[in-house]
């Protein structure tokens, strides 16, 4: 919600007490009421930059956490979806247990689709970290001695 705030006003006031509210963990509902208050709030400039901001703080928040990291690194090749009936933009629109027979009608799940590109993001880094411990960071010929 904070990179919500910078985009449309980051001087306001509003901006700033959405911030305020990570020193305790707040509501969602909190954090929800404080987005829609926003000012200069734009819909087709905030569907230019929405997905992109969730997906880079869902990779904050996932390797930050070496915990969450797991969990998400867990799901292996499994499609992830917000299973949220209220929401059709970053869910499916359907809850856990109708999800799965009314694929055709979800809605964007564009919170399943951030997390899964983070997941694969986090993978990809840790596989250049395995090749580079592997090949031992391409530091000289081979571990020959000169004679």
């Amino acid at each position: 919600m904070h990179q919500k705030g910078l985009l449309f006003a980051p001087d306001d006031p509003v901006t700033h007490q959405i911030l305020s509210q990570d020193s305790t963990p707040p509501h969602p509902a909190e954090l929800r009421s404080l987005g829609r208050q926003i000012p200069d709030f734009d819909d087709a400039v905030w569907k230019k930059h929405r997905y992109k901001i969730v997906v880079e703080g869902n990779y904050l928040k996932f390797t930050q956490d070496p915990q969450l990291k797991a969990k998400l690194l867990a799901t292996r090749d499994r499609e992830l979806v917000e299973a949220s009936p209220r929401d059709r933009i970053w869910g499916v629109g359907f809850g856990a247990k109708n999800a799965g027979v009314r694929r055709k009608n979800w809605g964007l799940n564009l919170l399943g689709k951030a997390l899964m590109e983070v997941k694969e993001r986090i993978r990809k880094e840790l596989l250049e970290e395995e090749e580079l411990a592997i090949g031992g960071g391409g530091g000289g010929g081979g571990g020959e001695k000169a004679v």
